[in-house]
Parts: structure tokens; sequence; C-alpha cells
């Protein structure tokens, strides 16, 4: 049974880097045809970039007229929600009762996926975090720019290309990403 190892590009050469990648390879038919699909572990610096942002736009958040409390993990789920990264299911009779949904409406739970190394590969999380970006400048930006904390998150955009200041110091919005709009089966190419 194969199982995934990491390997390393040298010229057109993959490479294993480790040796259990080396008895992989090693058990593999010579000359049999074998399909790759390459995808990048996940970066730790990208991910605890995102957590300071998501943290720095809960504390913007926060500082503004809403009463509800926000923390890094609520603006995460949502983002994942508003980006379209969800498990959906219909609702159960008892949760259509309790939400007062009339019979006939379509009703689902719409649940937030997992970010987590093991469930996100690097390059899906780095479309999520674009979009993600995306969405807080789009979005939540004129909300949170009175904010005490909204030049760590300007930093943060202009640092991912998604925010640009023109000669005059005027903030503006960088070109939108590859697909002009999110979408979640957006592929790099």
């Amino acid at each position: 049974m194969a199982f995934p190892f990491f390997v390393r590009r040298e010229g057109s050469v993959l490479i294993p880097a480790c040796k259990a990648g080396q008895l992989a390879v090693e058990r593999l038919r010579r000359g049999a045809l074998y399909k790759i699909e390459p995808t990048q572990p996940r970066n730790g610096k990208q991910h605890r970039l995102f957590w300071a942002f998501v943290t720095y736009v809960a504390d913007a958040l926060n500082d503004g007229p809403t009463s509800a409390t926000w923390t890094a993990e609520n603006v995460k789920d949502d983002l994942l929600v508003a980006t379209g990264r969800t498990r959906n299911r219909p609702m159960t009779r008892l949760e259509r009762a309790r939400h007062n949904v009339p019979d006939g409406t379509l009703a689902v739970v719409a649940r937030p996926v997992s970010i987590s190394f093991v469930a996100m590969g690097g390059d899906e999380f780095s479309v999520f975090m674009e979009d993600a970006m995306a969405y807080v400048r789009d979005h939540l930006a004129p909300w949170i720019e009175a904010s005490d904390h909204w030049p760590e998150i300007e930093k943060i955009l202009a640092a991912s290309a998604l925010l640009r200041s023109d000669a005059g110091g005027q903030r503006s919005e960088a070109p939108p990403s590859r697909s002009g709009s999110i979408n979640c089966d957006r592929r790099k190419t």
C-alpha cells in the first residue's frame, strides 16, 4: 500500500527527502507509470500570520459598536463560512422547530471545515487565507478602519499584496484575486 512522502525538486528530478521516502521509491516497479499529485506541506509561519491576522480583526471588531464579543476563533469560523468552506447538512426536525423554519423551506446547517494541518493542505490553506484576507478587505474594512488595530491589519494586507498605497499615501485595493471573486474551487495555475 502506498503512503505519502516528501520529495525535493532538483532540476527535473524529484528526490526523496527522507529515508522512508527512499524506501518507498525503491518499492516502486521500474518502468511503471505513476500518477503524482504534488502538494506543498503547510507553512508554520503562514499559519501563525493567519492567527495574528484574525486576532487583530477580532480585536478591531471588539472596538466597534457591536454587542458581540469576538475571538480569533469566531472570526476564523465566520471567514470559513463567508468563503464557502463548509460542510452542509439538512436541518433536523428539532432544529427546524427550534428556529421556527416553516415546512417546505430549504434549511441547512453550515459548519466550517477544519483548517488543521491534517485537514487542509498547504495549497488549499494558501487559497483560503487569500480569500479570507480579501473578504476582510472588501467587507469588514469599513467597520474596523477606525480601530487602533487597523494599522496591523493593514500591514498584513499590504504584505500579502491585497492592499497597496498610492503615491499620496491613500489606501486602495490591490487587483482582484485571480478569479475576481471568492471561489473555493479555484486552483492555482
